[in-house]
């Protein structure tokens, strides 16, 4: 019954943007959410790069709700409080929440809500069932990642978080989808990955400092051949990343 299935939440990239122990995270800049506004930050976000995730959007929603049926979830969408994704396109604190909400109405995908600032993961206001939590102040810019953790077998679930945190905090980037995008060009995912890597080299010192920030996790709840072509597509386009 759907009241008894867990979620699979889209969460931004950021580290401390976390979910519960089995609350499953699918990571991408802002919830994959994009403006254009004369007050971005090119530096940070460029328009070429928004552009591609406005091109890549219904593919990956698409392989995300085949993803999280494969994993009997209920797929949802989060914002945050201070996410700098959505500072660098001139979204302000006011208007993330509101726009993630209609991106998720447009797209036909569930708004789960706008994470409260808190020290541990728990249940959302007004979703109970949704638990999650944002780790940083509002005021707080400081990002401690140094690395980005490609999940490519089923997302990456609270508690994982938890267990590869002894290698050093980390942007949680999706590629589960890629298996079910078959449309997505080798150059369209080292474009994917390259915006995400660009974005945490200006905004963490760990991943500027970092010769080799990536890290592929597997956490196996897919199938090999799912799993399999979504870690070979990113071998190839890491391969292809300078």
């Amino acid at each position: 019954m759907t009241e008894n299935k867990k979620y699979a939440l889209v969460e931004c990239m950021d580290e401390h943007a976390v979910v519960g122990p089995k609350t499953i995270k699918f990571g991408i800049v802002a919830s994959a959410l994009t403006r254009y506004s004369p007050e971005s930050n090119e530096q940070v976000y460029p328009i070429e790069d928004r552009q591609l995730i406005d091109s890549l959007r219904p593919r990956i929603f698409n392989g995300l709700k085949k993803v999280s049926q494969q994993l009997d979830r209920i797929l949802a969408f989060t914002s945050h409080p201070g996410c700098g994704g959505a500072i660098a396109q001139g979204i302000t604190e006011q208007q993330t929440p509101e726009l993630t909400m209609e991106m998720c109405k447009v797209n036909n995908v569930i708004y789960a809500g706008h994470l409260p600032i808190r020290t541990t993961p728990g249940p959302l206001p007004g979703n109970p069932r949704v638990n999650a939590g944002m780790l940083r102040d509002l005021d707080d810019h400081h990002h401690t990642a140094s690395r980005l953790v490609i999940t490519v077998g089923g997302g990456i679930s609270g508690k994982e978080i938890r267990e590869i945190s002894s290698g050093g905090e980390a942007f949680h980037i999706s590629c589960d989808w890629l298996h079910h995008a078959p449309s997505v060009n080798p150059h369209e995912v080292k474009k994917y990955l390259g915006l995400h890597l660009n974005i945490a080299r200006e905004i963490a010192e760990g991943v500027r400092r970092s010769r080799n920030p990536f890290v592929v996790f597997d956490t196996g709840r897919l199938p090999n051949s799912i799993s399999e072509v979504n870690r070979k597509k990113v071998e190839e386009a890491l391969g292809n990343l300078t």
